[in-house]
């Protein structure tokens, strides 16, 4: 695999930060050794920046898979070109030779979480590795990349193997999941509990395991978000929706044509809010910039309450009870959000049949989930399954982004073409 040469990057950053904190007001001079060696990170004293270098590379993964899942999902389209991070060329297409930094980097995040795990698994003791924090933690972020994988990824390839099914990562995301709730109950870890039991409800969801997915979400709390960080240190750990909008004269994207233009503009709801910059992007566009992230260091989630309600009343209509799910849709989630433009909670969704409670969920969920590389794994599984009631035309776009061109040169078991 290609991102394996730099798969020690985010542990070697996480050991630096560690040690200047450690040393602050100490003679720093010192001959560089070079890289850290692999045995280096054995020593219990670099468990943590294992952990932080899963930590960083996920939040990579997820902030570029957003990004540029964005433009064929129709959350947002593009607006310039300036920066070396674009949206396809080809609207609505996902080109194996554009995507190799995603297809890299999301890989990366998986293979550095689940190579800590096997590194923790080898260097201590069964009591230790199953009641240890940052065992759980990083069984968690294994999770959470295996999620992201198999939502946005047509197909699995697992360091170097064969082309699998996308569903792999789902089943692998499944595994880890429940592996960090089992460490993370021994570690008092509650935190890590309750993300665990969210992460792995999203994915019994997509592989179709609906009485799993509503225990999981029903072991959330109803104010839960689990949100994946991001600092100004380095331009690899920004907010890459917001500095490749609002970092002008990038303006890579423009709330323009979509869905949410309207919506927002009609409803006030401050979940997909955006603002009229009065200006244009290079594609003569009006360069409407996103105001879900406000800065570089913007937060995005990947977990939060609203989704395992949705989750719920997905299983109702899957259910027939399209009634009891616009119930959880308006009361338990609209009914919270108040308006930008009127000051009170927002309108509901009117339903008078499934099909048109089908609409509303997948609408609500466009919504609540809007901007944090999601919507493409929703659009294709409803695609697939010929699921009633409207959402956006994919008839003529990607529904998930393919195996890239540098995967294909470097792995002999893919074909080239």
């Amino acid at each position: 695999m290609l991102f394996k040469k730099n798969i020690f990057l985010s542990i070697s950053i996480a050991l630096i930060m560690i040690f200047q904190i450690m040393f602050t007001g100490c003679d720093l001079t010192v001959d560089n050794p070079g890289p850290t060696g692999d045995a280096a990170l054995d020593d219990p004293g670099a468990h943590e920046a294992v952990w932080n270098g899963s930590r960083f590379s996920l939040a990579q993964s997820l902030a570029r898979l957003a990004f540029m899942g964005s433009e064929p999902a129709l959350e947002a389209q593009a607006g310039e070109r300036v920066h070396p991070i674009k949206l396809p060329l080809v609207s609505g297409q996902l080109q194996d030779d554009e995507i190799n930094g995603e297809w890299n980097i999301a890989h990366e995040a998986r293979y550095t979480a689940e190579e800590g795990v096997r590194r923790f698994e080898r260097v201590m003791d069964e009591s230790d590795f199953n009641s240890n924090p940052l065992v759980a933690k990083t069984l968690m972020n294994a999770g959470y990349a295996n999620r992201l994988l198999g939502e946005n990824m047509c197909a699995a390839v697992i360091d170097g193997g064969s082309e699998e099914p996308h569903t792999v990562h789902l089943e692998r995301a499944e595994d880890y999941f429940t592996r960090a709730l089992n460490v993370a109950q021994q570690a008092n870890e509650i935190g890590v509990v309750e993300a665990s039991y969210a992460g792995r409800a999203q994915v019994r969801l997509l592989l179709e395991d609906f009485d799993g997915a509503v225990s999981d979400a029903s072991m959330v709390g109803d104010d839960f978000i689990h949100q994946m960080e991001y600092t100004i240190t380095t331009d690899d750990h920004y907010n890459f929706i917001f500095w490749l909008n609002d970092n002008n004269p990038y303006r890579s994207n423009t709330v323009h044509q979509v869905y949410y233009e309207d919506y927002y503009e009609n409803t006030g709801d401050p979940r997909v809010r955006w603002e009229d910059t009065e200006d244009r992007t290079a594609f003569d566009l009006p360069w409407n910039r996103q105001l879900k992230y406000t800065s570089r260091s913007s937060p995005m989630e990947l977990a939060k309450a609203a989704e395992m309600k949705l989750i719920e009343a997905e299983n109702e209509l899957n259910n027939g009870n399209w009634e009891s799910a616009m119930e959880i849709i308006n009361d338990d989630i609209r009914s919270n959000v108040i308006s930008d433009n009127t000051g009170a909670p927002l309108d509901v969704w009117d339903a008078d049949n499934e099909e048109e409670a089908w609409t509303a969920l997948k609408r609500e969920r466009g919504i609540v989930l809007w901007l944090e590389g999601r919507r493409l794994g929703d659009l294709r599984r409803w695609t697939e399954n010929n699921t009633p009631g409207e959402m956006e035309d994919m008839s003529s776009r990607s529904l998930c982004f393919p195996i890239s061109e540098g995967e294909r040169q470097a792995n002999e078991n893919i074909p080239l073409n």
